[in-house]
C-alpha cells in the first residue's frame, strides 16, 4: 500500500482546512456565544504523514486534548488539558512471566487572555498549574518452585509545575482555527527508583530525590480547534 493511499483520508483533512473560506460573509455577532472551544493535538499525525515521527515523552508536549471556556468578548479563557499515556504488555518466557505496565498523566489548568493581530491571526498569553504522574513498572514472576518468587522494578516521578506560555492562532473560520505555543515552566518532581524481591513487600531504593527544573518549550505542537 502506497503512503499516499494510506494517509488519503489525513490529506485530504488538511487539504480542506487549508482551502477552506467561507462562501457567506458571516454575522459579526453569530459566534459570540460560541464560549466552548475544543482542542487536539495534531502533530504526531502531522509528522507520521510526512514520515518525520517524533518521541516525546507526555512532559514535554504540552497536551493531547484541551478545552478552552472563554469570556462572551473572547478576550479571555479558562483552559484544562490532558496528556496522557498508558500502557500494559505481558510476556511469557521459560520459567517466568513479565508484566510491565505504563501509567503517565499530566493534566493542567490554566487562564490566557487574547489580543487580535488581525482578522485572521490571533496572539494570546497566560499562565499554567500542571501536575505530573508518571509510573514505569515491571513485575517479573519465576516459577522455580512450588512458591512463586516474585521481583519489581519500579520507576516513579511525580510532582506540580507553574509557568507561563504563549502562543499563536490562525483562523480558518469563526468555527476551526488551528494554533501553536510555547511555554516556560518550572517544575518540582520527586524521582524514585527502586526493586522489591518479595512481590512488593519491602523496597530497596536506589534512587529517591526532589529535582527542581526550569524546561522551556519553544512552538513545537500544533493544535486543531474547533469551536462549539
Amino acid at each position: 500500500m502506497s503512503l499516499l493511499t494510506k494517509y488519503k483520508p489525513c490529506l485530504i483533512l488538511l487539504l480542506t482546512l487549508c482551502f477552506f473560506t467561507p462562501k457567506a460573509q458571516a454575522d459579526s455577532t453569530s459566534i459570540t456565544y460560541n464560549r466552548l472551544e475544543v482542542l487536539m493535538n495534531v502533530t504526531n499525525s502531522i509528522s507520521r504523514f510526512t514520515g518525520n515521527g517524533i518521541n516525546q515523552t507526555i512532559f514535554e508536549d504540552p497536551f493531547l486534548f484541551g478545552l478552552k471556556l472563554s469570556n462572551k468578548n473572547k478576550t479571555h479563557a479558562i483552559r484544562l488539558g490532558v496528556n496522557f499515556n498508558v500502557n500494559r504488555s505481558t510476556e511469557d518466557l521459560n520459567g517466568s512471566s513479565k508484566i510491565s505496565t505504563l501509567n503517565s498523566w499530566a493534566p493542567l489548568v490554566g487562564y490566557e487572555w487574547r489580543r487580535k493581530l488581525s482578522s485572521k491571526f490571533e496572539f494570546y498569553g497566560g499562565l499554567d498549574a500542571r501536575y505530573y504522574y508518571d509510573i514505569n513498572e515491571t513485575n517479573t514472576t519465576n516459577f522455580f518452585s512450588s512458591s512463586n518468587i516474585s521481583t519489581i522494578f519500579n520507576n516513579t516521578q511525580k510532582g506540580w509545575g507553574v509557568g507561563p506560555f504563549c502562543g499563536f492562532v490562525y483562523n480558518f473560520s469563526p468555527r476551526i482555527s488551528i494554533l501553536t505555543e510555547g511555554n516556560f515552566y518550572v517544575n518540582f518532581i520527586n524521582i524514585q527508583r527502586k526493586f522489591s524481591n518479595d512481590g512488593g513487600e519491602n523496597y530497596t531504593y536506589f534512587e529517591n530525590r526532589n529535582l527542581t527544573s526550569i524546561s522551556p518549550s519553544a512552538p513545537s505542537s500544533i493544535f486543531l480547534l474547533i469551536r462549539l
